[in-house]
């Protein structure tokens, strides 16, 4: 795949400058991903529990949480015990789970409806329906059924976006007739229209109208493929024929993720229209979301929405993410650690809680973490504890629902904010910590209760002493200098981060807050000296002191009753290689 490979930048050029032959964009489930849309590699597992509760009589409580191991591992082994169910990650696993779990077609359909009356169009879908307003692109195909990219339109586009799907097509005669463009084509089903296509009896054929249409419209055009994998045949054959008739003429971009293997009948696919054409490849993309932000901006447009959001979504993460080099001349060591395990599946319930001042006087100081949400609540602690302080509040069941990607991109998601509320409990509870704000903790002076008030701790054979506490006078008064940090949850490609950054916090006694004007005076000259070795020992500071309190840092929630979950860091913070451009290191 080496040889086929097409750089990013390469790919935005070429989109921004295109005339005719013109670039259609192919959608798969991966663009819907961060919409908190399951892929179908998540349904999967959904459908496993489904089935093997059902069976079993075990609640599904019990594998509440999907992306842990020990329960993806139970639920196999119990399928594989059977013997008449398909091995794992095998082709046909979707279409086998999901017609074994829901046997008729409508119950499937009021399956996906349920799934996706809830999602919301990422900052991916905005910058594709501005590139469909201004004309950068004309053609949409997708083989997913929800209507993100129709929501995501304004009402005051120049142009009008044309919808099409299995039980629409006939519109296609006069949309290829008038040249009427944008056009988005679904060809599965729109959920809200169309029966949908999800087993493999259903995915077998394709729509022949739609079939001849996206052969017909390939002749002339390019293609982006982003988020889809190619496992569907109908669709694939469309896309051989069209390669086979000539067309693809503007070239075959498939768009995949760092590392990811693509299938033979993929490559082959891709090499055959390269050969043709002279153009296309594999393209190394972070999320369909970065990719139709970078195609906005390479093609100039301006939306104020947009543009705000991508500061938030975009620039945030980057302080820790450096570009690798398959062969890095130098490392650096960032402030950020990995999270490793981490709840995924809150409760969440239907309430007639008004605001978030009315949860939070519910809530209290209870062992709960809470956020409201679109009518309802997503909390996680105990679930008769959750029933018992919610009382009348709650107005429809309590069940399971599960965290996707899209949950934690955004910096004030709530789903980031119930993460934000456990670790900030347990790193009072368990930790000792005292909180300033929401994310900000200090050592509390740990001469009050007679200990030293240096921590030693040894790292590659080094030993170190960080004091833990220092004496300062400011105009005549004492105060008290606490070692402290500040941290953010970032996601970035798939992976949660936690980000430490060491502070220092002014106490009046090693415990009580100093007032503002002297936490100033005196914060701020220290922090400003700390560079390089000084940064590098509170960050070793922090983790070995945290560590020497539970060895992998964990955080557990609720910390002082019955654990019900925990966010468990990796063992260290995360490097990042350098590259030399012109003579120089940079990042």
């Amino acid at each position: 795949m080496s040889s086929l490979r097409v750089v990013l930048p390469d790919l935005l050029r070429t989109f921004s400058i295109q005339d005719v032959p013109r670039l259609m964009l192919f959608l798969g489930a991966g663009a819907s991903a961060h919409a908190s849309i399951p892929t179908a590699a998540d349904m999967i597992w959904m459908f496993k529990r489904e089935i093997y509760c059902s069976d079993t009589g075990i609640s599904k409580e019990a594998f509440r949480d999907l992306s842990v191991e020990r329960n993806r591992r139970r639920l196999q082994e119990y399928f594989d015990s059977k013997g008449d169910f398909p091995p794992q990650e095998a082709d046909s696993e979707y279409s086998f789970y999901f017609e074994r779990c829901y046997p008729v077609s409508e119950d499937r359909r009021s399956f996906i409806r349920q799934l996706l009356q809830q999602c919301k169009p990422t900052i991916g879908h905005e910058c594709l329906a501005a590139l469909l307003a201004q004309g950068h692109c004309d053609w949409v195909w997708t083989t997913n059924f929800d209507d993100l990219v129709e929501r995501a339109e304004r009402s005051d586009t120049p142009r009008r976006l044309y919808h099409v799907g299995p039980e629409s097509r006939e519109r296609l005669d006069t949309i290829l007739a008038e040249r009427c463009v944008p056009v988005l084509v679904k060809l599965h089903g729109d959920y809200r229209y169309d029966k949908l296509q999800n087993t493999d009896g259903e995915l077998q054929f394709l729509d022949e109208k739609l079939r001849a249409s996206l052969v017909q419209v390939s002749k002339d055009n390019g293609l982006i493929v982003i988020g889809y994998s190619g496992r569907d045949q109908s669709v694939m054959s469309a896309l051989e024929a069209s390669v086979a008739a000539g067309g693809l003429r503007g070239g075959l971009y498939w768009c995949v993720r760092e590392g990811e293997q693509t299938r033979r009948q993929v490559e082959t696919l891709v090499r055959r229209v390269v050969q043709k054409a002279g153009r296309g490849g594999f393209v190394e993309v972070t999320s369909f979301d970065d990719l139709l932000f970078r195609l906005y901006r390479q093609c100039d447009l301006k939306d104020a929405q947009i543009d705000t959001k991508a500061e938030a979504l975009f620039e945030q993460r980057r302080p820790f993410i450096f570009v690798t080099e398959t062969k890095p001349r130098n490392t650096i060591k960032v402030n950020a650690i990995k999270v490793m395990e981490y709840p995924t599946t809150p409760y969440r319930f239907l309430t007639s809680i008004k605001n978030w001042q009315e949860l939070r006087d519910i809530v209290d100081h209870r062992p709960i973490a809470a956020g409201l949400l679109h009518g309802h609540v997503l909390a996680f602690g105990n679930r008769e504890r959750i029933r018992s302080v919610f009382g009348d509040k709650i107005t429809g069941p309590i069940e399971l629902s599960d965290i996707r990607p899209g949950d934690l991109i955004r910096s004030d998601s709530v789903t980031i904010g119930l993460l934000y509320d456990m670790i900030g409990q347990s790193l009072a509870d368990k930790y000792g910590l005292f909180r300033l704000g929401r994310r900000t903790f200090y050592v509390v002076d740990p001469a009050i209760s007679s200990r030293a008030r240096e921590f030693r701790f040894q790292h590659q054979g080094k030993q170190f002493s960080i004091p833990m506490a220092v004496d300062r006078d400011w105009c005549g008064q004492r105060v008290i200098v606490n070692e402290a940090f500040s941290y953010q949850l970032g996601f970035h490609e798939g992976t949660l981060w936690l980000i430490l950054r060491p502070e220092v916090v002014v106490t009046s006694d090693g415990q009580v807050l100093a007032p503002v004007e002297q936490r100033r005076a005196i914060a701020n000259p220290i922090l400003s000296q700390r560079y390089n070795m000084g940064a590098h020992e509170r960050l070793l500071f922090w983790f070995y002191y945290l560590s020497s309190i539970t060895n992998p840092i964990s955080f557990v929630f609720p910390s002082r009753y019955d654990p019900s979950v925990q966010i468990v860091l990796d063992t260290h913070y995360a490097f990042s290689s350098q590259r030399e451009v012109s003579g120089k290191w940079t990042p």
